[in-house]
C-alpha cells in the first residue's frame, strides 16, 4: 500500500484523492517505510519458520540414522554369535570324540558335518583316523592271540 501511495502522489494525483482512497496521510514515505518493515518482519518470520522445519528434518534424519545403526548393530551381533556357535560347537564335539578315542574308546561316534569347509574336512579326517586305529588294534589283537 505504501508504494502505491508514493507512486500515485508522484504521478500527480492530488492529496485529496489520495486521502479519500487511503485515509489521512502524514507522509507517503512513512507509509512505504512501514509497509517495508512489515514485509521484512514477514520475511524474517518465514525464514525463522523455514529454519525450524530444516532443524526438525535434520533431527528426524538423525533419529532414523540412529535407529538404523542400532538395527544393523543388532544384526551384526546376532550374526557373530551364530557364526561363533556354528564353528565352536562342531570343534568341541570333535575335541571330545578325540579324547575318547585317545583313551581307547573306539565306540565313540565322530560327529558328521554337512559342511565342505575346514570343519567338515577335519571331521572326515577324524573318522578316517578312528577307522585306521580300529584296524591297527584289530591286527594287534589277532597277532597276539
Amino acid at each position: 500500500m505504501g508504494k502505491e501511495i508514493f507512486l500515485l502522489k508522484d504521478s500527480g494525483v492530488s492529496e485529496q484523492v489520495l486521502e479519500q482512497k487511503f485515509g489521512q496521510l502524514d507522509d507517503p514515505l512513512d507509509a512505504f517505510t512501514e509497509e517495508l518493515n512489515n514485509e521484512e518482519l514477514l520475511i524474517s518470520q518465514y525464514a525463522e519458520s523455514s529454519l525450524m522445519v530444516v532443524k526438525d528434518d535434520i533431527q528426524l534424519t538423525l533419529n532414523v540414522t540412529a535407529a538404523l545403526a542400532s538395527v544393523v548393530a543388532e544384526i551384526a551381533t546376532g550374526t557373530g554369535i551364530y557364526n561363533t556357535y556354528s564353528i565352536s560347537k562342531p570343534i568341541s564335539k570333535l575335541r571330545n570324540a578325540a579324547r575318547e578315542i585317545g583313551s581307547g574308546n573306539f565306540d565313540v561316534e565322530i560327529p558328521a558335518t554337512k559342511s565342505a569347509d575346514e570343519i567338515g574336512e577335519l571331521s572326515a579326517q577324524f573318522r578316517k583316523m578312528k577307522e585306521d586305529l580300529m584296524h591297527k588294534e584289530e591286527m594287534q589283537t589277532s597277532l597276539s592271540a
